[in-house]
């Protein structure tokens, strides 16, 4: 196909050596060709800098002087970017070799959309097997005007993104008040001002290790709960009901809380700020077998 379009391929790092050859292999190994990396070194301490520099001149390496989050390394990496669309692959992360191919036809045939997004597979470093993202239970994808579906659960995979920087405007941005949610938040935002689409391949090696597993459940509960206060006046205009979805998310962070930190009475009555939630404290004295505290629950 034409390749006249470019397209940027952020990559952040720090301290990544394990796995970053293989990552920016995948992507000099594009079927798709007219591309440029864009690799912001937050400071790593190991060999990335190596790594990253012993490329050619497609890859444009920068390197900050001190380490700043995720979000805030992304909005400096974007204000470097030459391509007419942006992509972004995690140092322990890969891409199929079709993966920009796929998408840049993709949106040959719908050029209207801001965002296109993709199946993959979770790779199991230790077990050395994969699985489908599609073929998790009760995992489903959507095209279209997503916002309603996506604040209710986000179901896009970041490293499976292709945005076009010229319908995104001003929005493409991450929000750097966050160091959890931030993928998410954009893809919220991108949401509402066009349509996504989805391809159904899958186009990314997802891999799955114990360092990118968020264990800060008070992290995750803090920043869930901004996502709906960023966007609550679209959740009231367009009369999304998030209660369940809250509730489902709210209780299975909690459950994860109160067994890392044993604390029923602090992180349950967190839901009882909210409308609707107090039948989940139920839930959780079931879930957690602490009966003993029922009466705290009524």
């Amino acid at each position: 196909m034409n390749n006249h379009l470019l397209v940027s391929v952020i990559m952040n790092c720090y301290n990544g050596e394990k796995y970053l050859r293989e990552a920016i292999d995948s992507v000099y190994a594009q079927t798709y060709q007219n591309w440029e990396i864009i690799f912001w070194d937050n400071t790593s301490k190991d060999r990335s800098a190596e790594i990253a520099k012993s490329y050619n001149s497609k890859l444009r390496y920068f390197r900050g002087e001190n380490i700043i989050t995720l979000g805030a390394a992304r909005n400096k990496a974007l204000e470097k970017c030459n391509g007419d669309y942006i992509t972004f692959l995690d140092v322990d992360d890969l891409w199929m070799s079709e993966k920009l191919e796929i998408q840049m036809q993709t949106m040959k045939n719908k050029p209207e959309s801001i965002l296109y997004y993709s199946d993959g597979y979770n790779l199991y470093d230790e077990q050395k097997t994969k699985k489908k993202f599609s073929s998790h239970p009760n995992v489903k994808f959507y095209d279209g005007a997503i916002f309603n579906t996506l604040i209710l659960s986000n179901f896009i995979n970041w490293q499976t993104v292709l945005i076009n920087k010229s319908l995104a405007n001003d929005d493409l941005y991450f929000n750097e008040t966050l160091t959890f949610a931030e993928d998410y938040e954009i893809l919220l935002r991108l949401s509402l001002l066009g349509d996504v689409t989805f391809s159904p391949e899958p186009l990314i090696y997802y891999r799955i290790h114990e360092n990118n597993m968020s264990h800060d459940y008070e992290l995750i509960l803090d920043e869930s709960e901004k996502i709906f206060d960023l966007f609550r006046k679209d959740i009231e205009n367009l009369k999304i009901n998030i209660n369940k979805a809250r509730g489902l998310l709210y209780g299975s962070i909690i459950i994860k809380l109160i067994k890392q930190k044993g604390n029923f009475m602090k992180y349950s009555k967190y839901l009882l700020k909210y409308p609707n939630m107090q039948n989940l404290i139920f839930y959780l004295l079931i879930k957690l077998n602490l009966t003993k505290l029922f009466s705290f629950a009524k």
